[in-house]
């Protein structure tokens, strides 16, 4: 659990709703405890129960507890995204795979570990049609979508943060998947025509270092370099793009509770990710917040994709050799595509609101309590 993080999201919101519906619930992960203060009980309680499920387990082993559903977090090759906090997975009575994964592929080694599961949950449709593919056998596969917070990401009257300027946000972690590249070639280009337009950032995450690598050897650029504290330089990378310092705002590391005062704030979202293994939680909390956002048509993001809702960018170039790099599904969105999307929406203001308010709407009905509902309605249903 953490509010820092899309998988810590994920946590905090199924400790909040699972324990609303009743239910007794231990996070077996290590946890940061001191980024959960302000997240309300709910994450002690978790934790504290977690704890005493673990008490008095061996380092490093694994360990069953017949009196338990559990539930591990999995990503590519379904490996473990985490340990318990004894360095080991728990078994339970039952256990589950939640699953958001970016490669296609998937090993036999893959296969091996999705056999000892009762059932694989993937994040978006896309992962789950990755998973059916691969010939895992009699382990069902089932879908459940993320939610988003509607009592924090909902339409709120603006403060005047950005003003004078167009504010465009682009949020995730710093990585080549979520194709914040491509990002800079568009919002570069949009910005030779509107030099008051500012790029508002949250792409800091606790793994800024390694991250950071995955844009080595890109051609026409170099990857991001860190700064003296550890995170990147982001107005350092965005000026090999062209973009002057006074271009974009760095937000650093937000947590996700402060996140809405943020997103009320600016005129638009852009997302060109190339890969999400889920529906990519920061675009839902755009939209849920009434952003006109423009957003990558391919993989995860399909699940949440509108032309009434949002402005999808539709040509998707295809990755160079797709298949063997475990690539299928993956899209290169164009920049000059992203520069007209952008366009569109500084330039028809009217349509761009009543875009923004659609996404709102159709995103209230895709919160965290219908999304931890239904999982937990899939294990329990097989738990009896």
């Amino acid at each position: 659990m953490s509010p820092v993080f899309g998988w810590g999201v994920y946590g905090l919101n199924l400790a909040r709703h699972g324990l609303r519906e009743g239910r007794a619930l231990g996070c077996l992960c290590a946890c940061d405890t001191g980024v959960l203060t302000q997240e309300g009980e709910a994450p002690a309680q978790v934790l504290a129960t977690g704890q005493a499920w673990l008490a008095g387990q061996p380092e490093g082993e694994d360990l069953c507890r017949d009196d338990l559903v559990v539930l591990h977090a999995l990503g590519n090759d379904l490996k473990p995204a985490a340990l318990a906090a004894h360095q080991a997975l728990v078994w339970g009575r039952r256990t589950y795979g939640v699953v958001f994964c970016e490669d296609s592929r998937i090993t036999a080694a893959g296969r091996q570990r999705a056999a000892r599961y009762d059932g694989l949950i993937a994040g978006s449709h896309w992962a789950g049609d990755v998973l059916r593919r691969a010939g895992l056998g009699r382990v069902p596969v089932r879908v459940v979508l993320q939610g988003v917070d509607g009592a924090r990401f909902r339409p709120e009257a603006r403060g005047g943060m950005f003003k004078g300027r167009f504010a465009v946000f682009s949020g995730g972690k710093l990585e080549y998947r979520k194709g914040q590249d491509k990002v800079l070639q568009g919002f570069a280009r949009f910005h030779r025509r509107h030099p008051e337009a500012l790029l508002v950032t949250a792409w800091q995450s606790p793994w800024a270092a390694a991250l950071a690598q995955t844009f080595q050897g890109r051609e026409g650029y170099a990857p991001p370099v860190l700064r003296a504290n550890g995170l990147v330089d982001v107005q350092g990378w965005a000026a090999q793009f062209g973009l002057p310092p006074a271009a974009v705002l760095d937000l650093g590391i937000i947590p996700n509770a402060y996140m809405p005062l943020v997103l009320r704030e600016v005129d638009a979202a852009l997302f060109a990710n190339r890969c999400e293994g889920g529906t990519n939680l920061v675009a839902m909390e755009a939209m849920a917040c009434g952003l006109p956002v423009v957003l990558s048509a391919n993989s995860g993001h399909l699940d949440i994709l509108g032309a009434g809702h949002c402005y999808p960018l539709r040509r998707q170039g295809a990755m160079p050799g797709a298949l063997a790099a475990g690539l299928e599904g993956w899209g290169e969105s164009d920049a000059d595509d992203i520069a007209a999307a952008l366009e569109e929406i500084y330039r028809d203001r009217a349509t761009a609101a009543m875009r923004g308010a659609a996404a709102a709407r159709f995103m209230a009905g895709l919160d965290w309590r219908r999304s931890v509902a239904e999982l937990l309605g899939i294990v329990e249903n097989r738990a009896s």
